[in-house]
């Protein structure tokens, strides 16, 4: 259990014997309740919304026109690395 939880030893059961010395809260069971039932109902998320809606910003299919090409830049390479670098 110390290798899965990424413990060694010697600090797991000096964790368990600091443990043994407290005396039981009588409201900790109904408090560990208390907070399932919130992260049940808020389909165990919290704090701020994490999970974004994905938005579109593109519209291809448009009827704009296309500019032309006034830099008469060739984009079509022959072969990798043979463009011309600025």
């Amino acid at each position: 259990m110390c290798e899965v939880l990424g413990v060694s030893r010697c600090n797991y059961y000096s964790a368990v014997r600091r443990n043994e010395h407290l005396e039981p809260v009588p409201q900790h069971d109904e408090l560990i309740e208390w907070v399932e039932k919130i992260a049940d109902a808020s389909d165990f998320t919290y704090g701020v919304r994490r999970r974004r809606k994905y938005k579109v910003t593109t519209n291809s299919d448009h009827q704009q026109p296309v500019f032309d090409n006034v830099l008469s830049r060739d984009f079509d390479a022959q072969k990798p690395g043979s463009g011309v670098y600025l």
